[in-house]
C-alpha cells in the first residue's frame, strides 16, 4: 500500500507538471547552469567546493546543489528539459516524504495534506524555475532528516504511536545519519536551517513536557544551522551586483514586511490567483496605521490559539508557529532578490507544509465528526483537479524568458527587472525601438540601479543617440564607481567619437580595477594606436598574450602595431602565429601579406 501511495504522488505530480517538459532556462538559470563558469570541466568540481573564499565564486555557497548541477551538465549539456525533469522528480519525492513525515505524527488526512503540497500552483516557481534545484533537492535531504529524527525522539513512522518518553531507547545510528542528512540539506540551501526550530515545536506539540535530553540533542543541529547561516549572511553581505542602500529599512519597518508577507503567502495559499516570477514590492511607512494590522493580527491568532490549546489541542498553535518562523525571517535577512520584491513564491515551499497539514488535517477531523466521507472526498478530488489545472497553466509560463517576463509584467507593470530583461530580448533581437521603450520604464522605476542605466546606454549608443547615452554610463559609473562594463562601453563609446583621452581614461580606470581584463587591454591598445602611441599600444596587446597565449586578436593588432613602428619581421611572426590558431582568418591574412609587400618594397 505504502508502494501504491508513492506512486500515485508521483503520477499526480508528473501530470501536473507535464508542460515544464517544454520550459526553457529563465532568469538566473545560466548563473547556475549555462554561463557558470564551473560546469563543464572537471577542475570545477573542486572549485565548487573550495572557492568560497575567492571574489570570482558566482552564487551563493550551496555546494551540493551545484554538484548537482555540475553532473547534470555532464548528461543534459544545454538542453534544459533534463534539468525539469530532474526538478519535478524530486519534488514528488518530497511529496511522498511529507506524507511520511505527516503519518510518524499521528496526522489524520496525511495522504490528502501531501497530494496538495504536490500540485499547488504556488510551488511552480520552486520546480519549473531550474535554479531553484536548491528548494526541491534540500528539502529531500530535509525531510529525510526529519524522519530519522523522529523516529529517533520515538516517533513510530506507522501512524500516531509515541513512545512514553521515559522509556526512550536513543538509537545513535539514527541521530548520526539524520545529522548527515541535515548537513547535505545545508550544503544544498541554507534555508534549511529551520530543521532544528521545527523539531523543537513538534516536540513541544507532541510532549506532554520538553525533556533536557531532547534539548541537547538539538545543540549540534543548532551549531550546524548557525555555522551555514553565518557564512550566507557574509556572502549576501559582501558580494553585490549593485552598490545601493536595497537594506535601509529599520528594525520597525522589517517587523511590518515580515507581518505583511505572512498575510500575502496565507493568501496565494487559500487562492493562487495571479503568481507572478516578481511581485510589487511594497512601500513600508511605519507612520500609517493600518500597516501594523498584520503583525499584530498573527500575534493576536497565536496568543488566542496558545489560550485555547487545552480545548482544541496544541497541533494549531504549533503549525501557524512553523509557518511564521519558516516564511518571517526572510523578510529580515538580507538577501539580494528583495531588491526585486518582500516576496516570492519560492522562500513558501518549505513553510507552505505547516499550513497544508493543518487545513487538511482539520478537515479530516470535521468530516468524521459530521460523518461526511462521501462529501470529503468529493471536494478533495475536485480540490486536486483545480490546483493541478492551475499548476499545468502557471507551469506553462516558464516556456522562455520572454513568456515569464511579459507574464510578470502584465500583473506588476513596474518590475524594473522585468522591463531590463525584456529591452534586453528586444535588444538582442534587433528590435531597438522596443528595448529603448522597456529600458527606459526599468530606469524610471528603478532609477538607483547601476546596471539599468548601463543597459539604457548601450541601446541609445547603438541608435547613436550617444549624448544621451554618455549620461546614462556616467549615471551608472556615480552609482557605482567601479563598475567595469560601464567604463568599458562608455570607453568604447568615446573612442567611437574621436574622444580617444576620455577614452583611455575609463580603460584605465578598468585595469586599475581588474588588471588582467582582457578587453580592457584591446580597448586601451587600440586607442593608444589611434593616438599615435604605437609603443604603449603594444605593451598591452603583448599583457593580453599573457593572460591568453591563443589570442587571434591579440597577435593580429599587435602585429598591426609592430608594422607601424617600422618592425616588419616581427610584425610577420605575430601574423603567423595568428595564422596558425586560425588559418581562415580573411583579416590576418590580408595584414601579412600587406606587411611582406612592404618589406619586399623597402
Amino acid at each position: 500500500r505504502s508502494i501504491l501511495t508513492a506512486g500515485m504522488f508521483f503520477l499526480l505530480t508528473i501530470a501536473a507538471y507535464y508542460p515544464a517538459k517544454d520550459a526553457g532556462f529563465v532568469f538566473d538559470d545560466d548563473m547556475y547552469v549555462t554561463a557558470n563558469p564551473f560546469m563543464g570541466t572537471p577542475e570545477g568540481l573542486s572549485k565548487i567546493w573550495t572557492g568560497l573564499a575567492k571574489d570570482n565564486y558566482p552564487h551563493q555557497y550551496y555546494p551540493l546543489t551545484s554538484t548537482a548541477f555540475w553532473l547534470q551538465y555532464w548528461i543534459w549539456q544545454d538542453n534544459p528539459r533534463g534539468y525539469h525533469v530532474v526538478n519535478v522528480l524530486l519534488h514528488a519525492m518530497n511529496a511522498v516524504l511529507l506524507w511520511r513525515v505527516l503519518k510518524s505524527l499521528g496526522m489524520s488526512g496525511a495522504w490528502l495534506g501531501a497530494a496538495i503540497f504536490a500540485v499547488h500552483p504556488v510551488h511552480v516557481q520552486s520546480v519549473v524555475w531550474i535554479s531553484e534545484l536548491k528548494n526541491v533537492l534540500s528539502t529531500v535531504f530535509v525531510l529525510l532528516s526529519m524522519l530519522l529524527f523522529l523516529q529517533y525522539f520515538g516517533f513510530s513512522t506507522r501512524g500516531n504511536t509515541l513512545q512514553n518518553p521515559a522509556q526512550d531507547k536513543f538509537k545513535w545510528h539514527l541521530y548520526g545519519l539524520g545529522l548527515l542528512l541535515f548537513l547535505f540539506a545545508l550544503l544544498s540551501k541554507t534555508a534549511t536551517a529551520l530543521l532544528p526550530i521545527a523539531l523543537l515545536i513538534v516536540l513541544w506539540w507532541k510532549r506532554p513536557r520538553l525533556y533536557l535530553r531532547n534539548l541537547i540533542s538539538l545543540v549540534p543541529v543548532v551549531i550546524l544551522a548557525v555555522g551555514f547561516i553565518s557564512i550566507t549572511v557574509y556572502l549576501e553581505s559582501t558580494r553585490r551586483e549593485t552598490q545601493v542602500e536595497l537594506y535601509s529599512d529599520s528594525f520597525l519597518e522589517e517587523c511590518l514586511v515580515a507581518g505583511r508577507a505572512v498575510w500575502f503567502y496565507v493568501g496565494k495559499l487559500i487562492w493562487p490567483d495571479r503568481l507572478v516570477m516578481i511581485y510589487h514590492r511594497w512601500q513600508i511607512d511605519s507612520t500609517e496605521w493600518h500597516q501594523y494590522f498584520y503583525p499584530v493580527s498573527i500575534l493576536a491568532a497565536i496568543v488566542i490559539l496558545w489560550a485555547a490549546r487545552h480545548r482544541i489541542g496544541k497541533g494549531a498553535v504549533a503549525a501557524i508557529v512553523y509557518f511564521v518562523v519558516a516564511v518571517a525571517p526572510l523578510s529580515f535577512a538580507k538577501v539580494g532578490f528583495i531588491q526585486h520584491s518582500y516576496v516570492a513564491d519560492h522562500w513558501q515551499y518549505w513553510g507552505s507544509m505547516g499550513v497544508i497539514a493543518l487545513a487538511t488535517s482539520a478537515a479530516m477531523m470535521v468530516a468524521q465528526r459530521w460523518k461526511s466521507w462521501n462529501w470529503t472526498l468529493l471536494l478533495a478530488v475536485a480540490l486536486l483537479i483545480s490546483f493541478s489545472s492551475l499548476t499545468w497553466k502557471q507551469a506553462c509560463l516558464y516556456e522562455s524568458n520572454e513568456t515569464i517576463w511579459r507574464a510578470t509584467l502584465k500583473h506588476n507593470p513596474e518590475s524594473w527587472a522585468a522591463h531590463s530583461r525584456m529591452g534586453n530580448l528586444s535588444h538582442s533581437k534587433g528590435n531597438l525601438t522596443q528595448a529603448t521603450i522597456h529600458h527606459r520604464q526599468a530606469v524610471k522605476f528603478g532609477p538607483t540601479y547601476a546596471q539599468l542605466h548601463n543597459n539604457l546606454a548601450a541601446v541609445l549608443a547603438a541608435q547613436n543617440e550617444h549624448e544621451e547615452a554618455i549620461h546614462h554610463y556616467r549615471q551608472a559609473l556615480r552609482i557605482m564607481p567601479n563598475m567595469v562594463v560601464a567604463h568599458n562601453n562608455i570607453g568604447r563609446l568615446l573612442q567611437r567619437m574621436d574622444r580617444l583621452q576620455e577614452a583611455i581614461g575609463h580603460y584605465q580606470q578598468v585595469l586599475r580595477i581588474e588588471p588582467d581584463n582582457i578587453a580592457a587591454h584591446s580597448n586601451l591598445g587600440l586607442a593608444l594606436q589611434r593616438a599615435g602611441n604605437p609603443e604603449q599600444s603594444a605593451k598591452h596587446f603583448r599583457a593580453i598574450l599573457r593572460i591568453n597565449p591563443a589570442s587571434v586578436e591579440a597577435h593580429n593588432h599587435l602585429g598591426v602595431v609592430l608594422a607601424i613602428q617600422g618592425q616588419l619581421d616581427e610584425a610577420i611572426s605575430e601574423f603567423h602565429k595568428a595564422l596558425q590558431l586560425d588559418p581562415k582568418s580573411d583579416l590576418v591574412r590580408k595584414n601579412l601579406d600587406r606587411v611582406k609587400k612592404r618589406r619586399t618594397n623597402k
